[in-house]
């Protein structure tokens, strides 16, 4: 059975069709440089619809 462009696109997550523009530009400095800035960690953080009045405990998975 031959796979069309149409059916093999349908089966693609969006983040994959979006490409390198929706993702994250890594920041300049050192890892520590980087953990420590606080606005590109919001803006990481603001990509997850989680809601601040949940506390997710576990972090081995995708909860």
């Amino acid at each position: 059975m031959a796979l069309s462009r149409r059916a093999m696109l349908t089966g693609l997550p969006l983040s994959l069709m979006a490409g390198p523009a929706t993702a994250l530009a890594r920041p300049a400095g050192t890892p520590v440089q980087i953990a420590h800035d606080e606005p590109f960690w919001r803006t990481v953080a603001s990509r997850f619809r989680v809601s601040p009045d949940f506390v997710n405990l576990e972090n081995g998975s995708s909860a």
